[in-house]
């Protein structure tokens, strides 16, 4: 499993699927338990005339122009990172909103033979701060 937090909203989407790839090759295949973990903002969609939640759009866009004038990246919606995880080889995505601004988002990679629970699993944690990321290990 890999876990990334706040990171991929600093990269553009060819450098995302970049990163999203090289997580790919270093964790098991699906059956296997290998998973990415992914905190970060999925900004919401919201229909026209709905302001029933401006202020959190207004954040959510305000976000969104930090990134864009600090980094190479920008905020995305469910759509734009749907498109990133599949040009990055994953088959699967589940977005988990339960962080406020910010979505717990499950990727796995193809399954290859049907999962067992004995299967060893394979770690990569990657936590970040807001100047340091940081790669804490990889476990077996």
């Amino acid at each position: 499993m890999a876990i990334k937090q706040w990171i991929l909203h600093d990269w553009s989407d060819e450098e995302c699927v970049k990163i999203l790839k090289n997580c790919k090759e270093a964790i098991p295949s699906k059956d296997k338990g290998g998973k990415v973990i992914i905190i970060d903002m999925v900004m919401k969609n919201q229909p026209e005339g709905d302001d029933s939640d401006d202020k959190a759009i207004e954040t959510q866009l305000f976000f969104d122009m930090l990134m864009m004038v600090l980094t190479k990246g920008r905020e995305r919606n469910e759509k734009e990172w749907a498109k990133l995880f599949f040009e990055a080889g994953f088959s699967g995505y589940k977005i988990n909103p339960v962080f406020g601004l910010r979505s717990l988002i499950e990727i796995e990679p193809k399954s290859l033979t049907p999962f067992s629970l004995a299967t060893p699993i394979a770690t990569i944690l990657l936590f970040s701060s807001p100047s340091h990321p940081i790669i804490v290990g990889l476990e077996d």
